[in-house]
């Protein structure tokens, strides 16, 4: 039996020979000097190369596998319908050919997996050095940083400490001159408010004699007030006790109006029946009443009463009242 057109013909290939083949010597355009992202980039299109050909790998592997499966079922066919002897031997020999091209597809697709394992191994490999030396870069970077960092750092605490001394001293002179300045201004006020304060003690000094000096005549007058008011109080006194002995003349003189009339005799009897003090002098018998001490509260009343009307009366016209004023 023939095989059609588009047969894998290859010869196998055993796994040896295609890691002999896969790592024989270093890629073709690879740069040592070249930088980790364009050996990434480079690394890059050699995998997508390789995956290419592995996909055109597998679409002929599988096109071969369709192909043999349609030649079993013509082969199993042709097997079962015939019973000639030559029949069964091209059947047998149809067979043997498709073992061996399951060989060779098995010998395909091991080479396909151990190149898919190179690929994969190179590849990582690959990106492990270039981690490698991309952390080895990194590293440098960051520690040129760092120094370049500490420099700036340095020059800034240097700058820092300048300006502050320079800022001190411009603040410290400032400061000297501001507190001059009040002490000037302080020393300038001290002497108005000493001059002030001594002018206003000189005025209050002459203010207060002048106030003394006017109270001592104020003083004076009201004395001499005072004295004119006495005289005048001790005439009115007088004129008082004056008036009282009339009073006095007036109730006897009653009293001698009412015995004439008859009715003092009448009382005289009376009273000489239930009292025996009613034969008394009426004069003296008031002035008993006033002198015992039950009555004591009833010349108190009549007092307050006289020294209210008397504090009612204007104070220029006490002087010539002969009553005793209230202590």
């Amino acid at each position: 039996m023939k095989l059609q057109e588009g047969d894998h013909h290859a010869p196998p290939q055993t796994p040896g020979s295609i890691k002999s083949s896969a790592s024989s010597g270093p890629a073709p355009g690879m740069k040592l000097n070249e930088m980790p992202s364009e050996r990434l980039m480079r690394v890059h299109n050699d995998m997508t190369d390789v995956i290419q050909a592995i996909e055109l790998l597998q679409q002929e592997n599988l096109r071969i596998k369709f192909k043999a499966v349609g030649q079993m079922q013509n082969l199993c066919a042709s097997w079962f319908s015939s019973t000639t002897k030559m029949t069964l031997k091209t059947s047998f020999g149809a067979w043997k050919e498709l073992l061996h091209k399951k060989r060779n597809l098995e010998a395909v697709n091991a080479a396909i997996k151990h190149t898919e394992k190179q690929a994969k191994l190179k590849n990582q490999q690959s990106l492990e050095e270039q981690k490698a030396e991309h952390d080895r870069l990194l590293a440098e970077y960051v520690a040129t940083h760092k120094a370049e960092v500490e420099r700036i750092r340095a020059a800034h605490i240097g700058d820092k400490e300048g300006f502050a001394a320079e800022l001190e001293a411009r603040l410290r002179g400032e400061h000297e001159e501001i507190i001059q300045g009040h002490l000037d201004d302080h020393s300038e006020a001290r002497k108005s408010q000493s001059e002030t304060h001594r002018t206003s003690i000189r005025d209050a000094e002459v203010k207060r004699q002048s106030m003394h000096e006017e109270y001592d005549l104020k003083h004076a007058v009201q004395e001499k007030e005072i004295a004119a008011l006495e005289l005048e109080l001790k005439h009115h006194q007088k004129k008082l006790a004056r008036g009282v002995a009339k009073l006095n003349a007036m109730e006897r003189a009653m009293i001698a109006v009412r015995s004439a009339m008859g009715t003092y005799e009448v009382d005289l009897k009376s009273s000489t029946l239930t009292s025996p003090t009613a034969g008394k002098d009426p004069l003296n018998k008031s002035m008993e009443a006033a002198a015992d001490p039950e009555n004591a509260e009833q010349r108190e009343y009549m007092k307050d009463a006289l020294h209210e009307i008397l504090e009612q009366v204007d104070p220029r016209y006490l002087g010539r009242s002969n009553v005793p004023l209230r202590s």
